[in-house]
């Protein structure tokens, strides 16, 4: 009998295997990556691209392929985390500095650190200004798989943190029958994904009782970040309260908050050199005020645009910075 005409378990040749399906990518989104990574003097590599991502370098080559995209997995997920990746690092580039580790990131991070070991909830508390921004940028480089949530007036409701959690988690299998709140806590139970809250203080109550819901049924590390006026929502209710385990206060060590200050003056003061000891101690006073930091942060940018090439000193335009914004203070 012919082979031909024998069934395919039966035959001498195995049969040949379907090919791959492959799913388009986003080639503006790729050729955004690529230029990344290729560009002269860049630190980028698709090792690195893959740490910061949570995936394997594996993925990142398939998907940078140089025939085309050969990446057949959960294309939309991918590219979703990579459009956010760069929109990270453009926000970071047009902030004019660099990250950079302070005291009070530090004290982020260890508190972080407790709260991921014992898988509880906790707050950190700081003022505004004093580095929470900066803080969650280095914890989410070291700990690249945490979700994080950034708090805003028009998405502080439960609704908008569901959708949020939604849209972080794979979908595979996920049956349209099944409420998209079980499939979550399903999804992230036992996974050990920490959670981030930045400025949870702007949570309401029901959102709040989600994220405790959402940690009882997984147990996962979740870290509320924000001002003090979240102690109120965690302490008007008994069951909330009790829950939390740890709370965590930053507070700056004014010594080592120099350090920053230095690393600010150097990244957008360029060519200060014999002013910069004063321009400094002018950045310390402002520091030391409401809004710290990012005070500082602003009033050396405007000081910038206000010497806009001109051989004007930069403690000169720092203080007539000053006089252009709001402050409730003068510098001596």
């Amino acid at each position: 009998m012919h082979n031909d005409s024998l069934p395919p378990s039966d035959r001498d040749e195995l049969p040949e295997k379907p090919a791959a399906k492959l799913f388009p990518c986003n080639p503006v989104l790729r050729d955004r990556l690529r230029e990344m990574r290729d560009a002269e003097g860049s630190i980028w590599s698709n090792n690195k691209f893959a740490t910061r991502l949570g995936i394997s370098s594996a993925v990142i080559s398939q998907y940078l392929n140089d025939d085309g995209c050969k990446y057949n997995g959960d294309i939309k997920t991918l590219e979703r985390n990579i459009d956010d990746f760069l929109r990270n690092e453009e926000r970071r580039r047009a902030s004019g500095i660099d990250t950079t580790w302070c005291d009070a990131a530090e004290q982020m991070r260890k508190a972080f650190q407790y709260i991921r070991k014992t898988n509880d909830i906790g707050a950190i508390v700081a003022e505004s200004g004093e580095g929470k921004s900066r803080g969650i940028e280095l914890i989410r480089e070291e700990n690249p798989l945490a979700i994080l949530f950034h708090v805003r007036a028009w998405s502080c409701d439960k609704n908008s943190l569901q959708s949020a959690l939604w849209d972080v988690i794979p979908h595979n299998g996920y049956d349209s029958q099944t409420k998209r709140a079980s499939f979550i806590v399903t999804s992230l139970r036992g996974s050990d994904r920490p959670l981030l809250v930045d400025d949870a203080h702007k949570l309401t109550r029901p959102a709040l009782h989600l994220l405790f819901d959402l940690w009882d049924e997984t147990n996962i590390p979740i870290t509320l970040i924000g001002t003090a006026d979240i102690l109120p929502k965690l302490e008007d209710d008994s069951q909330r309260f009790s829950r939390v385990g740890l709370y965590f206060t930053v507070r700056p060590d004014t010594k080592k908050s120099r350090v920053l200050l230095e690393h600010m003056v150097t990244k957008l003061a360029p060519g200060a050199n014999g002013d910069r000891e004063e321009l400094l101690d002018l950045c310390e006073q402002v520091a030391k005020q409401a809004g710290h930091f990012r005070s500082v942060h602003k009033q050396l940018k405007l000081a910038a645009e206000l010497r806009n090439g001109k051989d004007a000193a930069w403690p000169k335009a720092f203080r007539a910075a000053h006089t252009l914004l709001k402050r409730e203070y003068q510098l001596t």
